[in-house]
């Protein structure tokens, strides 16, 4: 049941005291107001009657004055907590601001708990900034509260305007460079591998159009790629999207995931001082790595948790700041064949990953193959985080 005994103490010591104060209470939810005790007579007479938190009766059942108050605040404590635990977050947050009971009821620590766990497998979005391990592991005096105010994509608030954002909004006004990116994973061998032709296809689509091919960055056509133009609800973009491939097409059709990082042509094996074999990219993929601006990690999330996690070990080669650059950053695309298909959370493939590992911005996002759905919106955080316009 939901209510900790602190969250309990609160609200008896709140109901003891609202029976005696209620006369200065607004009839219905009002608010306490205690700069209305300014006259010390009245003061001292309401700490004479006051009750301490000490003396309050500890049973639950406890309930308030029925004359002046709303009859949802006469029900019982944990009644009242099991009706709270019904609402969505946002129910619960506006329930709180009605009332000093309900301010308190409403906090629960257990309550906020329960809704992070349920509601964070239900969100379409987590990164490295609203990633609520990071804040667990990093800053254990937050409450599950402020936890889930933080890093919950329903309840983020628009930023206010200050002066501090006219560079910002000046640079996005400004033609910037095309940043190169570059689309790898495992989800370009599978089901969902349609995505690069959908998206370098103008006639497949009105989102992305394909603005021609450019030259190989390096010897080899390493780093051939096409610029994309991209039309995000009359927002323009363009990039330069490099396409890795972690084998031929015959060898990719084993297995999406079968003895992925063996068989990568995009690595190669190394011997480390303790004798251990460890992966880390060819010569060549490393100068990429460097030199282009962003990564878009492509994942079948419609596949088993053990395959998705079979990519880990590639994603983290690749990642290594001793080549790529830690304000590089990196998109996964959480993709599906269709919208019918079942798909793993965001968190799964985060977790499964071990994104927050990573010492760069990252974030994981949903998107749907057959329409594009979801996929413009991702691809613009990844090229307006990589131009710093975010």
């Amino acid at each position: 049941m939901f209510g900790d005994e602190k969250t309990i103490s609160e609200v008896n010591a709140l109901i003891q005291k609202q029976r005696h104060v209620s006369n200065l209470q607004e009839v219905g939810y009002g608010i306490f107001d205690w700069s209305l005790f300014k006259t010390p007579s009245m003061q001292q007479h309401i700490d004479e009657r006051e009750l301490s938190p000490d003396s309050v009766d500890e049973d639950v059942e406890s309930v308030v004055d029925t004359s002046d108050i709303s009859p949802l605040a006469c029900m019982p404590v944990p009644v009242l907590m099991k009706v709270i635990a019904l609402l969505d977050a946002k129910d619960v947050c506006s329930l709180g601001q009605t009332s000093l009971l309900f301010h308190s009821l409403c906090g629960d620590h257990l309550l906020w708990k329960q809704l992070l766990n349920n509601d964070k497998m239900k969100w379409n979005e987590v990164g490295h900034a609203s990633n609520p391990s990071t804040y667990m592991d990093l800053h254990a005096d937050m409450s599950f509260k402020d936890i889930y105010l933080r890093c919950s994509p329903d309840m983020k608030k628009k930023e206010k305007f200050h002066l501090m954002k006219i560079p910002r909004l000046i640079k996005s006004y400004l033609p910037l460079k095309a940043p190169h990116v570059v689309m790898f994973g495992p989800g370009l061998d599978s089901d969902t591998s349609r995505i690069v032709r959908k998206i370098i296809n103008s006639e497949d689509n009105d989102i992305f159009k394909n603005r021609g091919p450019f030259p190989a960055m390096f010897p080899g056509s390493v780093g051939t790629g096409f610029t994309i133009s991209m039309n995000d609800e009359g927002s323009l973009h363009q990039m330069r999207l490099i396409t890795m491939y972690s084998g031929t097409k015959k060898s990719r059709e084993i297995s999406p995931l079968e003895r992925r990082s063996e068989r990568s042509r995009l690595l190669r094996k190394v011997e480390t001082e303790s004798y251990e074999m460890k992966y880390e990219p060819t010569d060549s993929i490393k100068q990429l790595c460097h030199s282009v601006s962003a990564f878009i990690c492509v994942v079948e999330s419609s596949q088993e948790v053990e395959t998705v996690s079979g990519c880990m070990e590639e994603l983290h080669t690749l990642m290594d700041l001793r080549w790529t650059p830690h304000t590089s950053p990196l998109l996964i695309l959480s993709c599906t064949p269709d919208h019918d298909t079942p798909r793993l959370p965001c968190m799964t493939i985060a977790e499964q990953l071990q994104l927050h590992k990573l010492v760069r911005p990252w974030k994981v996002m949903n998107g749907v193959v057959s329409d594009l759905h979801g996929i413009s919106v991702a691809i613009r955080w990844l090229i307006e985080t990589a131009l710093g316009t975010v």
